[in-house]
């Protein structure tokens, strides 16, 4: 990758649906049955999003932010936002209204997506001091109100732009403009925004899943917050990046079935999750017979050796002299966190 151009958001998708557009790129459990939406139909609800925004009047820069739990719409509602140049911001689903307004006041959102009426609310309660916001759109379920829009009904507004406008949107955007922002969680004081650019979640993307070995059409399963940047490029911009197929867990209490019935390919787990996985698998091996706890046991240790002792692969030579400007790389997990 050593002197590759520097490459936008809107540049990597549109040469993946190009590669792999009738392929699988999203895959969602509604009604208990799993829906698979092609790079094509994803790339057709990106570019609705991004009319719809402009339509409603959501000038290049502004902020868009987006509240809720993994799902398609939260993927449309954030590439969406940069293909029409606005930055999307995330937003904790455990925020309080006034986290809420205070990162919707600070990136001048004038749309706010929310994933349900319990999120609506936190926005209805503080609308009144959001100069900037123009929309609330539901990405689930129905609702009626002023400047209160369903998914549906959103869309719709971008029939009132044309496409060409859109493309002049994304015509005058640079490798080096703002992409996206990035709040922290807000535990110890006020959030504090990042600003990462197009270049920085391109190159970061492409070169965690050219690390971990990744090919097209592979699987993994989306289910930590998407506010956060591990999230993203683990589960957004990487899979953008290669033509991965994400699925989403319907929440974190059924992330167990989830993962049984993808049985993805790759599996990002912070420490805590990994420790529920391990609490279960003694739980269950506890009610086995003594051989076969004698066997698992000696599993187990020499999976654990065989882990500590792999070749890793030297990793230094990418884009070396331009490291530090892309400090949110994932390191490798360690076995310690396992």
């Amino acid at each position: 990758m050593g002197n590759a151009a520097k490459l936008r958001v809107m540049d990597v998708f549109e040469r993946t649906v190009r590669s792999q557009g009738p392929g699988p790129a999203l895959r969602v459990k509604r009604n208990g049955a799993w829906r698979t939406i092609t790079w094509d139909e994803y790339h057709k609800q990106v570019r609705q999003v991004a009319r719809a925004l402009i339509a409603i009047g959501t000038e290049p820069g502004r902020g868009v932010a987006i509240i809720g739990y993994n799902c398609p719409e939260w993927f449309f509602a954030d590439v969406g936002a940069i293909y029409a140049g606005a930055v999307p911001a995330g937003i904790y689903t455990t925020s309080s209204p006034e986290q809420c307004e205070y990162i919707a006041n600070h990136c001048e959102a004038t749309v706010v997506f929310v994933d349900d009426k319990d999120q609506l609310a936190k926005f209805l309660a503080v609308r009144s001091r959001l100069p900037a916001l123009k929309a609330l759109v539901l990405m689930h379920g129905d609702v009626q109100g002023q400047g209160v829009y369903t998914w549906a009904k959103f869309l719709e507004l971008g029939l009132n732009t044309p496409e060409p406008a859109l493309d002049k949107r994304m015509a005058a955007q640079s490798a080096d403009a703002m992409a996206t922002l990035i709040y922290t969680s807000g535990t110890t004081g006020t959030p504090k925004g990042v600003m990462l650019s197009h270049d920085n979640l391109t190159w970061t993307a492409q070169t965690a899943v050219s690390m971990i070995g990744a090919q097209a059409g592979e699987n993994l399963v989306s289910y930590l917050p998407l506010s956060h940047i591990a999230e993203q490029i683990a589960s957004l911009h990487g899979p953008i990046a290669l033509g991965l197929c994400v699925s989403f867990a319907e929440s974190m209490e059924k992330l167990g079935e989830a993962l049984r019935e993808v049985r993805p390919d790759y599996f990002l787990g912070v420490p805590r999750v990994w420790e529920k996985i391990q609490e279960r698998i003694m739980a269950a091996a506890a009610q086995n017979p003594p051989l076969k706890k004698k066997i698992a046991a000696w599993a187990l240790q020499e999976r654990a050796q065989a882990a500590r002792t792999r070749p890793r692969e030297d990793t230094r030579h990418v884009r070396g002299a331009d490291r530090s400007r892309h400090a949110g790389i994932l390191p490798e997990p360690r076995i310690a966190d396992l």
